[in-house]
């Protein structure tokens, strides 16, 4: 994309969440996850509490990649751990 590019939506934020339009593509964003009105699609949110991290799978400069598994389905996980507070690592 280009620094003079411009992204348009329009947002909506009601008792049940926030509503997500940009070009034909509806999202709905609420406590529990995102769902995706042109798909269908349903995506839980999964957060920190809810993993239980296992050992390093892989490091590099952006951070670490570490092996978990979602604590109430079992699924297992990479998880990309960034430390944002490294000024270091930033262009």
């Amino acid at each position: 994309m280009k620094s003079t590019d411009a992204i348009t939506f329009s947002c909506e934020i009601d008792k049940d969440g926030i509503n997500i339009n940009t070009k034909g593509v509806e999202m709905k964003v609420d406590g529990e996850g995102v769902t995706d009105y042109t798909t269908g699609q349903r995506n839980q949110m999964i957060l920190p509490g809810d993993v239980e991290y296992f050992h390093e799978l892989g490091a590099g400069n952006g951070g670490v990649v570490r092996y978990a598994q979602h604590k109430n389905t079992g699924m297992p996980l990479a998880i990309k751990i960034i430390n944002v507070y490294d000024k270091s690592k930033r262009h």
